[in-house]
């Protein structure tokens, strides 16, 4: 709210609470001043306005008070009902507004909003006539003043763009008569039509383009033989082994994917790669999805990370070092396409069974993994400091790496295996984390009770 009067002197308050009952006119004219000269005054919320509203916005403004949040709107071009059920701040803001109410821009509703139209009682203190609410509001002396109440779907005849409610604790009332208008509001109207068909006009112009340059490169690649070559010559370079295979796959869609959108990079590859991972024998929607997903991962790698690069303009920080954090904390997705590739139950290709023990031991891993990364294991507590640290956190890399590995593939372990391989390194990792933190606990209570007995000392005595 405007003004707030706990943060006035009382003599300020007081020439405050004059100026809101007898002259709102006076009152109305400093707003404006004060607006002038100092415009980043105000509730910091104010700032939002104007990225939410723009020119030709409808806005509805429920308990406008002195009418800052109004003034904001209508600066950003919107058109404004300003509603306030307080007579005094009524007036304020007719007169603070009436251009705006010649031009047609704002319409004052002097009523308050409610689950349902009636009436009730309005309560404002005698010594603050900004404020009102529909309780009492303290044991002091208050004003209480019969106003109208009107629901929100009976002042938004039209769809509304912006709504701010600051009702001192009955903004779940308003809501509550607001269900027409928030129904208006996703309703699909013919302008929405309009500006869904030019959306999906667009996107299919940028795909089509993408579409004519791949064709161009796959067509004549078909006409020549050379995909078939190349497919051979990817097969005969890794010697039929599977994991060189998708090394050189890997790497490839990594550096397709620096240059070429997520669509151009997959339907490429899906010619020139796909069949090369598919003759050694591996699932085709696996191969797929690892082709999609190491086209994606330029994302956040750098040199190129646009998503990371993005997100640092966004935070203010070094784009480097958004690239690596981005790295670090996507890791898993570097991760994870070896292990649904050489085992497809992870992408829910086997039986029941095998599909839930895959991915019990899957979570696990991306457990580990994260916590090693990060340096503490939720509900565990920190893995420790220095080389210590260092080396518990990669104990337990590993052992992530170990559970979520597909079994039976390479080394010849079935998943019984690898998961107490993967337990027997991170099992005690989280235990000395576990017990470490429990000794901290014990230290900072007797501190606390030390602390507590010390003070209480000189009392007793």
């Amino acid at each position: 709210m405007s003004f707030p009067a706990a943060l006035l002197r009382p003599p300020l308050r007081r020439l405050k609470n004059r100026l809101e009952r007898r002259h709102p006119r006076v009152l109305a004219g400093l707003l404006d001043l004060v607006v002038r000269f100092a415009p980043g005054r105000g509730e910091p919320e104010l700032a939002l306005v104007d990225r939410l509203c723009g020119p030709g916005s409808r806005a509805i403004d429920v308990g406008a008070n002195h009418g800052d949040y109004a003034h904001r709107l209508l600066r950003a071009g919107a058109s404004v009902v300003a509603v306030e059920p307080n007579p005094r701040m009524v007036a304020v803001l007719r007169h603070r507004f009436a251009a705006a109410q010649r031009d047609g821009r704002l319409t004052i509703e002097a009523c308050a909003l409610a689950e349902r139209p009636g009436s009730a009682t309005l309560h404002v203190p005698r010594d603050a006539a900004a404020l009102g609410s529909l309780r009492r509001l303290s044991a002091g002396e208050e004003e209480a003043i019969e106003v109208p109440c009107r629901t929100l779907d009976a002042l938004a005849s039209e769809t509304v763009d912006f709504v701010k409610i600051d009702v001192e604790g009955f903004e779940g009332e308003v809501v509550a008569g607001a269900a027409e208008t928030l129904r208006r509001s996703t309703r699909l109207s013919p302008r929405g039509v309009v500006e869904m068909l030019v959306g999906i006009g667009r996107a299919l112009a940028e795909l089509v383009a993408i579409l004519l340059g791949v064709g161009l490169i796959v067509g004549a690649f078909s006409a020549t033989g050379l995909a078939g070559t190349l497919v051979n010559d990817l097969v005969f370079l890794a010697g039929r082994e599977t994991l060189p295979l998708l090394l050189m796959g890997a790497l490839t869609a990594f550096v397709f994917g620096m240059g070429m959108t997520v669509t151009a990079c997959y339907i490429f590859l899906a010619v020139v790669l796909a069949p090369a991972l598919v003759a050694v024998g591996l699932d085709p929607l696996a191969v797929h999805l690892f082709i999609m997903y190491w086209g994606m991962v330029s994302f956040i790698t750098p040199p190129v990370s646009l998503g990371a690069f993005a997100a640092a303009t966004i935070a203010g920080t070094s784009p480097m070092a958004a690239g690596f954090a981005a790295m670090r904390l996507g890791s898993v997705i570097y991760i994870i396409p070896f292990f649904f590739v050489l085992n497809p139950a992870l992408i829910g290709q086997g039986s029941a069974g095998e599909v839930a023990v895959v991915l019990v031991t899957a979570l696990l891993g991306v457990w580990f993994i994260g916590s090693a990364l990060q340096g503490y294991a939720a509900g565990f507590g920190p893995l420790g400091e220095g080389a210590t640290g260092r080396l518990a956190c990669l104990s337990l890399f590993l052992a992530g790496l170990v559970f979520a590995a597909p079994g039976n593939v390479g080394l010849g372990l079935t998943h019984l295996h690898l998961s107490l391989i993967g337990a027997a390194l991170g099992a005690p990792i989280l235990a000395l984390a576990w017990r470490r933190r429990r000794r901290a606990r014990a230290i900072e209570a007797a501190a606390g009770a030390a602390a507590g007995s010390g003070r209480a000392g000189p009392a007793v005595q």
